[in-house]
């Protein structure tokens, strides 16, 4: 609190019981006049009063004195009667102390005065250090004051970081993709220099690569024998997809395919009826083996066959397929009896020998063979269920069926999926993005200063160019950084926690807005909030 300042009256009264008793109403002595007197150790006597009508009192001041000079011309004096007297008290004047402000003496109401601030110091109101001053209306400052102390490892009010102390905060959550964050000095802001922008074509100090910038790195140098290199997603590694290593059994980069790995091919896959696809020595299809059915009869419900000698083999062998139906029978008959290249692989039934027939695996599924998601698919003339459109969540590899696994989000972020921002990451299965961490920063034009204008109306344009401002401009520039005294800011930008509006809203030494409108709601407070925590832009 301000010292308690009495003004000339209240003084008087206050005084009063003081005159009352040293001048009791009577007494008499040798000092000639009323008053009280008595006799000290020598038996002489003496006076503690003034009397003005003795001219023999050393202590009266009379009009008539001689050695007295009146009116009072060298201000050594009091005369009541003189109103050129800078030190007369007029009792009939009741407007209390005087105020003379600029004169650097703190007098009257005033709470300061230049430099005289009445040994007022920050800690007597709670701040940590700082220097009070006083402002032309000969009122104390506080913006001088700080409620904080950079250095402590303690993120305090204003501080947005301090030490290695980042208040969580990390260069992806500042809107980099990688690299390590630091605290400037002053505790007031964070060094970026160690963060990276991914995606620029300029390697940043924690990338090893970025975009089409790969240093002096290629295929041969990681060890494949050949492809084309590229920088990962994230610009912390390389990405070696491009890169084959014909032998190895992995299909990469460009190989179509690699020992028995056909990476989920087959004849029919390829355009064909039917046959057996392999791999050659360059890890490309071999499809020699692969062929169209040109003379084949195949279950259909009536007699028939592409080729009319296999058709009359056929029928003299067995008049039942040509008389009545055509059924499993007489497809076997003109395959092993009469000569018809065809294969029953295709046909979407699993005959003796297959183990499957297109989608049909006996049951079989990429979970059932160890994996967590994917399709299989069928090979080798329906002799190999194959595994390699499976996948496993959780190895950072994208496998065909994922959108993502763990951190490798393959380039994807939050702006790409069409948020305005936030932190993405892939979900538990890896067959989608969890987008909960990004967000669509409210618009401070259509969300934010309305909410304002609507509630608080005290701060409007009439007191100044406040939150309830009209005009949206103003009403910006009036809150966002600026000073609320005691070192906080209204809005800092880029941490509500430490700004001084939200503290109010939230009920922080009384809500604000006052009622009826107190307080806002929840959904009004966290729009603020995601408003302020992005950034607090003009938009």
């Amino acid at each position: 609190m301000l010292p308690l300042r009495l003004g000339p009256t209240a003084l008087l009264l206050a005084l009063l019981p003081v005159a009352c008793d040293s001048n009791p109403t009577s007494a008499s002595g040798t000092d000639g006049g009323s008053g009280s007197s008595g006799t000290d150790a020598t038996g002489t006597a003496t006076s503690d009063v003034t009397d003005p009508t003795d001219p023999t009192d050393p202590a009266t001041t009379s009009p008539t004195d001689p050695t007295a000079s009146g009116p009072d011309t060298d201000g050594t004096s009091t005369d009541p009667t003189d109103p050129t007297d800078p030190t007369t008290t007029d009792p009939t004047d009741t407007r209390g102390p005087q105020m003379n402000c600029g004169n650097g003496v703190a007098d009257g109401d005033e709470e300061c005065d230049g430099d005289d601030l009445l040994d007022w110091e920050c800690s007597a109101f709670g701040f940590i250090e700082g220097t009070l001053s006083c402002n032309e209306l000969c009122q104390l400052e506080f913006d001088g004051c700080q409620a904080f102390s950079c250095g402590d490892a303690e993120v305090e009010r204003r501080e947005v970081c301090d030490g290695d102390n980042l208040d969580e905060q990390t260069c992806v959550t500042l809107g980099f993709d990688n690299g390590a964050l630091a605290c400037d000095d002053d505790c007031f802001g964070f060094n970026t220099a160690g963060c990276g922008t991914c995606g620029d074509g300029t390697v940043d100090q924690a990338e090893t690569c970025d975009a089409a910038e790969l240093g002096d790195e290629t295929c041969l140098t990681q060890g494949f024998d050949g492809g084309t290199l590229a920088c990962s997603s994230d610009c912390l590694g390389y990405d070696t997809s491009g890169c084959t290593t014909c032998g190895d059994g992995s299909v990469e980069g460009a190989e179509q395919c690699d020992g028995a790995n056909l990476d989920g091919e087959n004849c029919s896959s390829r355009g064909y009826d039917a046959g057996t696809l392999s791999c050659d020595a360059s890890c490309e299809f071999d499809e020699s083996e692969c062929f169209d059915n040109t003379n084949c009869c195949f279950e259909n419900g009536s007699a028939g066959c592409e080729d009319p000698t296999v058709e009359a083999c056929v029928c003299t062998a067995d008049p039942f397929c040509c008389g009545t139906d055509w059924d499993d029978l007489c497809v076997t008959r003109a395959i092993n009896e009469c000569g018809a290249q065809c294969s029953l692989c295709g046909n979407n039934n699993l005959e003796d020998g297959e183990v499957c027939d297109n989608n049909l695996f006996g049951g079989a599924t990429c979970v059932s063979e160890g994996f967590d998601n994917g399709g299989l698919s069928c090979i080798n003339d329906c002799g190999t269920i194959s595994t390699a459109n499976c996948g496993t969540c959780g190895n950072g590899s994208i496998d065909p069926a994922e959108d993502c696994d763990g951190g490798n989000l393959g380039g994807e972020s939050c702006v790409s999926l069409g948020f305005d921002g936030g932190s993405l990451s892939c979900s538990g299965n890896c067959l989608s993005f969890n987008t909960n961490n990004c967000i669509d920063i409210p618009s401070w034009s259509t969300d934010v200063h309305p909410i304002f204008t609507a509630n608080c109306g005290c701060h409007g344009s009439s007191f100044a160019p406040w939150a309830g401002n009209p005009i949206a401009a103003d009403a910006y520039d009036a809150i966002v950084d600026v000073s609320a005294g005691g070192g906080l800011l209204w809005i800092d930008s880029g941490d509500a926690d430490n700004s001084y509006i939200v503290d109010r809203i939230e009920g922080t030494g009384g809500f604000m807005p006052p009622a009826p409108s107190m307080p806002l709601s929840a959904a009004q407070i966290q729009t603020i909030r995601d408003w302020i925590d992005a950034g607090a832009p003009e938009n």
